[in-house]
């Protein structure tokens, strides 16, 4: 509806002082009409962006420490879960085993000299030939040879790890992605890091693709909305849903992170791709206006509502929602009269408008 009328700005600063009554009440003419918001269910589609990463990724590096003898593998092989991956020379680690199992020998054998002399003690006793004290004693010489058996028993099976844990094997199905040093270089237990391992390994029969989408979008997410995911590199898109929703969202970026699983048999996703998201929510009821309605969208968006004769500034949450619309998120009932014309830029928060524009409401 096409508004044109006049109004008496009705306003007075220092400059008033000195003007007339006719000055004060000058007429200017408005071209204004009003529209209410539009209320849709509308379907819409988020996108979001991100990487490509891997289920698990693992650095390998020596639980023995000592040289690397020799690399079982090499980049791009795939491996199967306990399959050898390389070795720390095991020399010393045998010389150990062989030294633990003769002190357990030892032990065994004292502890067994022991038990016979606390025998033998207990015969004697109860002949009367030896004291009660000396008996005492053989049983504390026997508790502390079968704890000497006992000991030399844990060194036994710590040196048998230790040399078990000269080879490295993979811990699950996966493929070898970066190999970081050379055989004879050696390496302690300590180096972990991603720089100090041996080997990398990561699981990538099934992949996950980490995806980032405006915060604003939040409401419209939930665990199983499904999604069509667009990876670099493959032709077709990959349908999937959202597993994971970040609780975090990034203060600067203002966007949060959703992640989505996809299988991977055929190894064809590779961790590192771009991929772009289209997710899919279900449909939501919205509240549009016409963007021309909308002043200072960018800093302070605002409308002005038409009520009883007076222009009011109504400060709004938005966000895009087409070339000629935008979604009013907060701030206007869709009873409410929205200006919008020509010289809407020319009015001021508190201004009467003509009255027969309420009439013709």
């Amino acid at each position: 509806m096409l508004l044109v009328g006049s109004f008496a700005t009705g306003r007075s600063d220092s400059r008033d002082e000195g003007m007339g009554v006719s000055e004060l009440a000058q007429v200017t003419s408005l071209r204004l009409q009003t529209l209410r918001p539009e209320i849709r269910e509308i379907s819409e589609t988020i996108i979001g962006t991100g990487t490509i990463g891997a289920a698990q990724t693992s650095n390998l590096g020596v639980v023995t420490p000592g040289i690397v003898e020799r690399v079982f593998v090499k980049v791009g092989d795939r491996v199967e879960n306990g399959q050898p991956l390389f070795q720390t020379r095991k020399n010393d680690c045998e010389i150990s085993v062989q030294l633990a199992r003769a002190e357990l020998t030892a032990a065994e054998a004292r502890a067994e000299q022991t038990r016979l002399e606390y025998e033998r003690a207990t015969e004697l006793l109860a002949k009367k030939f030896i004291s009660q004290a000396q008996l005492d004693t053989a049983a504390n010489a026997l508790k502390a040879a079968t704890a000497e058996v006992g000991v030399s028993a844990a060194r036994l099976a710590q040196a048998d790890q230790s040399l078990a844990d000269t080879v490295v094997r993979a811990p699950y199905d996966g493929v070898v992605t970066d190999r970081n040093v050379d055989e004879g270089t050696y390496r302690s237990a300590q180096t972990f890091s991603a720089d100090g391992s041996v080997l990398q390994l990561q699981e990538i029969k099934v992949v996950v693709a980490v995806v980032r989408v405006p915060e604003i979008f939040l409401a419209g997410l939930s665990l199983g909305t499904p999604a069509d995911l667009f990876v670099d590199g493959l032709q077709d898109a990959l349908q999937s849903e959202i597993f994971v929703i970040n609780d975090k969202v990034d203060p600067v970026s203002r966007t949060l992170e959703v992640r989505f699983a996809l299988a991977n048999d055929d190894y064809r996703v590779k961790p590192g791709l771009f991929v772009r998201a289209e997710i899919h929510p279900p449909c939501r009821t919205a509240m549009l206006l016409n963007q021309e309605t909308v002043l200072d969208r960018l800093s302070n968006p605002h409308v002005f509502l038409l009520d009883a004769g007076v222009a009011g500034l109504q400060p709004v949450v938005l966000r895009e929602f087409d070339t000629a619309s935008v979604e009013i998120v907060s701030g206007l009932d869709e009873d409410d009269y929205v200006l919008m014309g020509p010289d809407l830029i020319r009015l001021v928060d508190g201004d009467p408008v003509p009255d027969n524009i309420d009439a013709d409401r």
